[in-house]
């Protein structure tokens, strides 16, 4: 997770040349991340807070609101 937000975070900057191999590099960090993080709660709300980071905000909305559209069972499980 951490080598994807520094990868979409260094997309953003001013100085970076490679923006979008930084894109690139940060989402497909982000999706093996996704892959191997089991915890739905906590997946779902840094792929809304990475949404956020690039400026997608409607999309980390639909994010955030999947998380709290969740059955209570499966929160308290958390």
């Amino acid at each position: 997770m951490c080598l994807a937000i520094i990868n979409l975070s260094s997309a953003y900057t001013r100085t970076n040349q490679e923006k979008e191999q930084s894109l690139r590099r940060g989402l497909a960090y982000l999706l093996k991340y996704c892959s191997i993080k089991n915890d739905e709660i906590e997946v779902q709300y840094n792929i809304g807070r990475a949404l956020h980071l690039m400026g997608l905000n409607s999309l980390a909305y639909e994010m955030y609101m999947k998380i709290v559209d969740m059955p209570n069972e499966v929160l308290s499980e958390n």
